[in-house]
């Protein structure tokens, strides 16, 4: 078999934030002597926390790496009645070579609240308990361990003086993203000319491993097809990751062009409001029969990468616009069909929940609404709604008022869109805009004659 390269702290892609305190516990360990001798007491066990595919065993791995120590690695098995013994037996192994690491793989499957946990799930925690404690008598072994289910995992456990140290591994922002990306493509030509750093910022929410699958996944699409792959030829791949499963074409013209008219609202809307536009698809994933897609707007020359986390922080004026783009789909079949059907309803679910999220801090409708999450009135929650239909009134007005100033370009859009395998990538639709405005007069005379619905056929 051919040697393995080392891992060490440079396979962690991203992640600079959680290195530099990576750092700080290898040294902690690599000079346990000195640190000792100063009365500082090592960390008896550490927890990584944060959602599948983030690579907390890496970090687990990298740590006893660095450190140049023996790792041992458990992961709790479906035979219950062998868990604890096995549990021993890796300990004892572990106990031999100090100083050493224990790393438990997904430690909620081996213990869980007390309340829910079985018999050998509180011999475990007792067990590890016993470990813990007689740390303190020596270096002996260091307890890492990993959970996504963090609120699941005993007390007792995570009070001070055990598992001393809690370091989360949250999915990776944008910088780590594209460093991600960096590390999986860097040994195949066809990405050479591939921005990184764009498609970084555009998958947003994806795991590290569910970078390194859509890697791949690009490599078996295009590898005999092209010589070089762009952004654009990975929005199919993102799709069918995020649906879990292919993009599927509507069999009827109408059925088309409906889906687009709804997608192309939200996408007008948000270009005027936010100069976002986004991607738009009327292809169905599954039960989902078409969708827009925003990400962030991207300056290609610019080293700034915005702040994703505060997407999720909204004020009045934010909410407003966010009503209105919510709309926006419900507005584009109004202006197009002069009628709207049941498929606005999640539009309108989405909204809902959004509001009473924002109304329960007092941020978004009923003044003196802040802080009642536990305060039930039925007159509040009339006037609550009263206010949220009142809200949805204001941006659907807005809504069709913005479709019907751009309605041809709307149109344009929708014509590209079936010329383009019913979908448009953020680029292409770019272009779009940019071609309506130089020949805005003829393409607005054409579509003067032409209804949207002519020539529809099942």
């Amino acid at each position: 078999m051919p040697k393995k390269e080392k891992i060490n702290l440079d396979s962690i892609a991203g992640y600079f934030e959680e290195k530099e305190e990576l750092k700080k516990i290898i040294n902690l360990i690599q000079n346990y002597d000195r640190y000792k001798e100063m009365g500082i007491q090592v960390p008896r066990g550490i927890i990584l926390q944060g959602p599948p595919g983030c690579g907390k065993t890496l970090i687990a791995s990298v740590i006893a790496n660095e450190c140049n120590v023996p790792f041992f690695s458990f992961k709790a098995g479906s035979d219950g009645t062998k868990v604890l013994g096995e549990l021993k037996r890796i300990y004892r192994e572990a106990e031999k070579v100090t100083p050493s690491i224990v790393y438990l793989d997904e430690l909620v499957e081996l213990v869980t609240n007390r309340r829910f946990a079985s018999d050998t799930s509180r011999a475990c925690l007792q067990f590890l308990l016993t470990k813990l404690d007689g740390v303190q008598k020596g270096m002996g072994v260091l307890t890492i361990a990993s959970t996504n289910a963090y609120d699941d995992l005993p007390i007792a456990l995570l009070r001070s003086g055990r598992m001393d140290k809690k370091l989360k591994i949250d999915l990776p922002d944008a910088q780590s993203r594209e460093e991600i990306l960096k590390f999986y493509t860097k040994k195949f030509p066809i990405f050479d000319k591939l921005n990184l750093k764009i498609l970084g910022i555009k998958l947003n929410g994806m795991s590290g491993a569910d970078i390194k699958t859509l890697v791949n996944n690009a490599l078996i699409e295009y590898i005999d097809q092209k010589e070089y792959v762009d952004v654009d030829d990975f929005t199919k791949l993102v799709n069918e990751m995020n649906f879990e499963t292919i993009g599927k074409k509507w069999k009827s013209t109408k059925s088309v062009k409906k889906i687009l008219a709804h997608e192309v609202g939200h996408s007008l809307i948000s270009w005027v409001l936010e100069d976002n536009h986004g991607s738009i698809s009327a292809l169905r994933y599954g039960d989902t029969a078409g969708f827009t897609s925003f990400t962030p707007k991207v300056d290609e020359v610019t080293d700034e990468y915005g702040d994703e986390e505060l997407s999720f922080v909204l004020s009045k004026k934010d909410a407003r616009k966010q009503f209105c783009i919510g709309l926006g789909g419900m507005a584009g079949e109004l202006v197009y069909y002069g009628i709207y059907d049941s498929g606005v309803g999640g539009d309108v679910q989405q909204l809902r929940n959004m509001y009473k999220d924002l109304s329960e801090v007092g941020v978004y409708g009923i003044k003196y609404m802040t802080f009642r999450w536990n305060y039930d009135s039925t007159s509040l929650k009339e006037k609550e709604e009263k206010q949220f239909l009142k809200e949805l009134r204001r941006a659907l007005k807005k809504a069709v008022k913005i479709i019907k100033k751009y309605k041809y370009l709307g149109r344009y859009i929708i014509d590209k869109a079936l010329d383009n395998d019913d979908a448009l990538s953020e680029n292409q639709i770019d272009n779009i805009i940019e071609d309506y405005f130089t020949n805005k007069r003829q393409i607005i005379k054409k579509y003067k004659k032409i209804p949207l619905t002519s020539e529809e056929k099942e």
